[in-house]
């Protein structure tokens, strides 16, 4: 186990220091995914299981790096932990309009009331270039993905989330559905 933390701990470092490169592929970005629920596993003693459904052709898509971590991450500290610490993470993956890849990642954690989604909606989507207090439970990591997408690839692209309090919550995120171009 403890092989396991410090083998996914230096694969996240190296991960996280490839800064020269925007893109990367989906597969890449769900090992970095797989190696950060190893280390929140162990760090809160918790049995948080990740499941995959990604077809092995979405796998070599391009996404921005550091997309999903944010969000499972976000999955884990206010879903998951927020009900005991074991869970259930599921990342899927499929093309729509033969240009839109969108991927959801979907937790059984705590979820959240219609207010309280209203308002992390609120913060994602209007405050674009307002002063936002910089408290975690704004949503300003995905906030900042939303505006990374839309900067990238124009507002019929971002990032969405619904939520049912005591059952799940659900962020989609709808990207330009780019096959490995080598950018």
């Amino acid at each position: 186990e403890i092989s396991d933390i410090i083998a996914s701990s230096g694969r996240l470092l190296r991960y996280s220091m490839k800064c020269n490169k925007q893109y990367v592929l989906l597969e890449e970005e769900i090992e970095y995914v797989k190696d950060y629920i190893i280390l929140m596993n162990a760090r809160y003693y918790s049995k948080i299981r990740l499941i995959i459904d990604v077809e092995d052709r979405l796998m070599k898509a391009e996404v921005f790096k550091m997309l999903l971590q944010p969000v499972v991450e976000n999955a884990v500290l206010h879903g998951i932990q927020s009900k005991g610490g074991d869970g259930v993470i599921s990342i899927k993956a499929a093309v729509v309009e033969d240009d839109m890849l969108i991927i959801t990642v979907q937790d059984d954690g705590i979820g959240m009331n219609k207010e309280k989604l209203d308002k992390l909606k609120e913060t994602i989507e209007f405050n674009q270039g307002e002063n936002v207090s910089y408290k975690r439970e704004n949503g300003l990591g995905l906030k900042n993905i939303n505006e990374r997408i839309r900067l990238f690839y124009g507002n019929k692209y971002g990032l969405d989330i619904c939520s049912e309090e005591n059952k799940y919550t659900k962020v989609t995120l709808k990207l330009k559905y780019r096959r490995e171009m080598g950018w």
